[in-house]
């Protein structure tokens, strides 16, 4: 299949899941669920669009149960996809990327879900689940990094989204570790994801433009959604560890204000 084939699969796939969406979102009762409250909404993506995608997929948790699919097996299919959607930018697949990462994108979603449904959320899953996920949003810029490498421009456009995405997720790390709540903002992972997938599948039909405007492929769509994520994570995590800091200064003001009670004295 051509790279453009590849393409039109994910927007076969998005276009459906995107009108089962909106369907839901005209017809049906809002439905609110704890995980959707803790991740909140931004002006990217609206928490009531999150909250009818999540409704959205719930058939696909129940045959997913319904067939034994466990979540660690949900999980390392996300890496195992994750990596080969960074193997295919690196040579310039944006399709195929684009539809690996979504396909690993789909199954990071679910994994969660599926472990929720059949009570077999842990503490070792956590782990697991975040550490997949950082591996494969580095195999993903990082394939296109490798791409860009020649162009120094594009290739620090890159390194930049990664430093973004990294950043947000160490604020994240950093937050729980400290005991505060960071502010929500943008750009946090799904969004991160959604952009990405987005700027792939439309550099796929970019090649013959490119290709007589500037001699060889240079996937635009592409770098323009590296460019919005580098500045919009960066920015982000900017905002998140400032209110961090200032939420453990607080912290440590309060606990200093508390008097400590003299010791009794003996009779």
């Amino acid at each position: 299949m051509s790279d453009r084939g590849y393409a039109w699969v994910i927007l076969a796939w998005i276009g459906s899941i995107l009108a089962m969406v909106v369907v839901r979102l005209l017809t049906s009762q809002r439905v609110r669920y704890e995980r959707i409250d803790k991740i909140g909404g931004s002006f990217l993506l609206s928490q009531r669009v999150m909250e009818a995608g999540y409704s959205t997929i719930q058939p696909m948790v129940r045959a997913m149960v319904a067939v034994g699919v466990t979540a660690d097996m949900l999980t390392w299919g996300s890496l195992l996809f994750g990596a080969g959607a960074g193997l295919a930018l690196a040579s310039g697949a944006f399709g195929l990327g684009a539809l690996l990462g979504t396909i690993s994108m789909t199954a990071d979603a679910l994994d969660g879900m599926v472990a929720r449904a059949t009570a077999t959320t842990c503490d070792s899953g956590e782990v697991l689940d975040a550490a997949v996920d950082r591996y494969t949003e580095f195999f993903y810029i990082g394939g296109l990094a490798f791409y860009y490498r020649p162009d120094p421009r594009a290739y620090g456009v890159a390194m930049f989204a990664l430093l973004g995405a990294l950043m947000i997720s160490y604020s994240s790390a950093k937050a729980e570790a400290m005991a505060v709540t960071p502010p929500k903002g943008a750009m946090r992972r799904h969004e991160r994801a959604a952009y990405l997938v987005c700027g792939a599948v439309a550099a796929a039909f970019t090649g013959p433009w490119e290709q007589a405007r500037f001699g060889h492929r240079v996937g635009v769509p592409m770098l323009v959604a590296l460019g919005v994520i580098a500045v919009v994570a960066n920015l982000t995590a900017i905002r998140r560890l400032t209110a961090i800091a200032k939420a453990v200064g607080e912290k440590e003001s309060a606990a200093r204000a508390v008097p400590v009670p003299a010791p009794a004295e003996r009779p």
